[in-house]
């Protein structure tokens, strides 16, 4: 507050009235004789000017010896006074002056001079309203009389006071600098920032000092509330964020489009590599997907800082309400930090290489290892390195290694396999799935997007964080984000999976024939769906028996569900259409592909009609090591033991 009474001061004796200082001293100077006294009156004017106040002084006090009553040397030289800092003495001399002519001019002399004094105390403040006021009605559009105004609302808190006169001077005014001084204090003082710095750019403009400038700017951006000085940028980084997602979002849409017309088209090779319009929508995809991972990273820090000015926005508003709640002031902390925790460890979420099942003994089963040769050899890929068996009805391949591996071809090659689809599953149907699996390593869908999956796995970290954590909740803004880009980046990244189907379809296709495909695509959604009702009402069984289970696959329940209830689940599984966050295409458009392409293979192989169970040494052995392993899930889980 001194300071900026200071600055003012200072400014104010720059604002230019209609007369210039010289005019106004020549007019003055015509009260008085011609000759040694009007000379050293105008003498006086120069020295004051020049800042030489001794000599200002000498000068007036020749003009005095010989006019005792010139009020107007007599307040010129309580200026120079007050120039050297006596201060008392300069009130005294401008009484006086007062006493003489109570005119507008001796008035704001004296005001001035009464809030110089540091401090000012209640009474020269007082006398200094009194003052100025009395000079504000005798010349209310006066500049410097307005000017002064300035200076002691400034020093008694007169918002009013200050306003008005800042008003008269940008109306009389308005090529000054100080005038536009006095504007940016009578908005700063009123909450008119907008106005504050407008004021600030015209004073600027109009010559005010750059380093003045600068403090003002510096002391406008202090003084403001935080939301008006970070609202702009936190308004157009939001701005930019929303349109950016929809951005991606929109892509994602277009990239489904072409992906529909991609499968549609016939390729020009009988295999199922990205060529013509699919080829043009894989790389698509590719460069999409690496924009929403550096979208998702470059997001991070903003949801950190919205995460934290939501805790700190709460325990501000409790301080401003005059009230803190120990119990929301502890939740506001506590939920901030544990957010805070769950980001920050979403972006160390390390590659986990699971075991996704038990490892099947591959020389232990050669029939077995010798049909995934040979469709591999057939696909014209390496085969898979590790068979991992589990209870249900998977059946996928992925590959483990890290980035390093996946440049040198060495990741380890991984099949999926789940017992319960083997069922009346015949040999030629399990090597057209398994040429559509393979199809997926030849066109590399496996080995890729690296910075996809480090992404995806960061997300659910932090999802899953923020859920265990019980942040998830509608008002946390990392939840929301969540929740939010965990759907554009799912509607991306399985628009990118549905085309990788349609092309490993076409492998399977070109290899084994549509017929073995679609026969084989059928079993495994209906056997996903049999079985599934078999393990139902095989468990309820067992468990409200009392009975032992020793092999799941083998049990016959008592009430198994009837046939039309599992037809008619399966046809509407067949024909079910995907939402947008699907990885494959529905089924029945699948079939529909693949019996259009051209050229196809539809001879069965020789042993095509054999069951799969006979592919391996011990099926039994097998399926009781799986039942064993839906006891030990049961036990973990729901604290069900079944005895084998």
């Amino acid at each position: 507050m001194r300071t900026i009474l200071l600055l003012l001061c200072l400014l104010l004796p720059t604002l230019a009235a209609a007369e210039t200082p010289a005019e106004v001293t020549a007019r003055q100077a015509a009260g008085l004789p011609e000759g040694p006294v009007r000379a050293a009156f105008l003498a006086a004017f120069e020295h004051a000017e020049a800042e030489a106040h001794v000599a200002a002084i000498a000068a007036y006090d020749t003009v005095l010896a010989a006019e005792p009553k010139f009020d107007h040397a007599i307040r010129r030289r309580a200026y120079s006074i007050a120039a050297q800092g006596k201060l008392d003495e300069a009130i005294s001399e401008t009484r006086r002056a007062l006493f003489i002519d109570r005119s507008a001019d001796n008035l704001t002399a004296l005001a001035r001079h009464l809030i110089s004094v540091d401090p000012p105390t209640m009474e020269t403040k007082s006398e200094a309203r009194s003052v100025i006021g009395e000079a504000l009605r005798l010349e209310p559009t006066g500049v410097f009389v307005n000017g002064t105004a300035a200076q002691v609302g400034m020093a008694t808190d007169d918002m009013p006071m200050i306003q008005a006169a800042a008003d008269v001077l940008v109306a009389e005014q308005p090529d000054d600098p100080s005038t536009w001084y006095v504007a940016w204090l009578a908005r700063a003082s009123s909450n008119d920032w907008a106005g504050a710095t407008a004021a600030l750019d015209r004073a600027e403009a109009t010559g005010l000092p750059a380093e003045v400038v600068s403090e003002l700017r510096t002391v406008t951006r202090q003084a403001q509330p935080v939301w008006i000085t970070w609202g702009p940028l936190v308004a157009g980084v939001s701005v930019g964020w929303v349109v950016s997602l929809l951005l991606l979002l929109g892509l994602g849409w277009m990239l489904s489009r072409v992906t529909l017309r991609a499968a549609e088209e016939v390729p020009s090779v009988q295999s199922g590599q990205a060529v013509g319009l699919a080829g043009g929508a894989r790389k698509a995809y590719a460069g999409v997907l690496w924009l929403s991972c550096v979208f998702y990273y470059l997001s991070l820090p903003l949801v950190l800082a919205a995460v934290i000015a939501a805790a700190g926005g709460v325990i501000l508003a409790m301080l401003a309400a005059g009230y803190v709640s120990i119990k929301l002031l502890i939740i506001a902390a506590v939920l901030g930090v544990g957010t805070c925790g769950a980001i920050i460890k979403s972006l160390f979420a390390g590659r986990r290489d699971e075991d996704p099942g038990e490892v099947l003994d591959l020389a232990g089963h050669p029939e077995f290892a010798a049909l995934l040769t040979e469709v591999a050899e057939k696909v014209g890929t390496r085969p898979v390195d590790r068979v991992f068996i589990t209870p249900g009805t998977e059946l996928a391949v992925y590959e483990r290694g890290g980035l390093g591996k996946q440049l040198r071809g060495k990741t380890e090659r991984c099949l999926i396999l789940g017992l319960g689809v083997l069922d009346v599953m015949e040999r030629d149907w399990l090597r057209s799935i398994l040429a559509h699996e393979y199809g997926h390593f030849s066109n590399r869908d496996t080995a890729g997007g690296t910075f996809a999956l480090a992404a995806r796995r960061s997300l659910m970290t932090m999802g899953r964080g923020l859920a265990e954590g019980g942040m998830a909740a509608w008002w946390n803004p990392a939840w929301a984000f969540f929740n939010v880009f965990y759907r554009v980046f799912l509607r991306i990244s399985q628009g990118a999976s549905r085309l990788q189907e349609v092309l490993a379809d076409r492998w399977a296709a070109f290899t084994y024939g549509a017929d073995a495909f679609e026969r084989g695509l059928r079993h495994v959604i209906a056997q996903s769906v049999r079985f599934d009702a078999h393990v139902g009402t095989t468990l309820q069984e067992v468990v409200e028996g009392d009975k032992r289970l020793s092999n799941l696959y083998a049990f016959a329940p008592s009430k198994p569900v009837p046939a039309s209830e599992i037809e008619a689940a399966t046809q509407e599984a067949f024909d079910a259409e995907p939402s947008a966050y699907d990885s494959h295409p529905r089924p029945a458009d699948r079939i529909r592909l693949v019996q259009a392409l051209p050229a196809q293979i539809n001879a069965s192989s020789r042993d095509g009609r054999e069951p799969c169970w006979s592919l391996f040494a011990d099926g039994e052995a097998l399926q009781k090591e799986m039942t064993q392993q839906v006891r030990f899930n049961l036990a973990a889980n729901h604290g069900v033991v079944l005895q084998g």
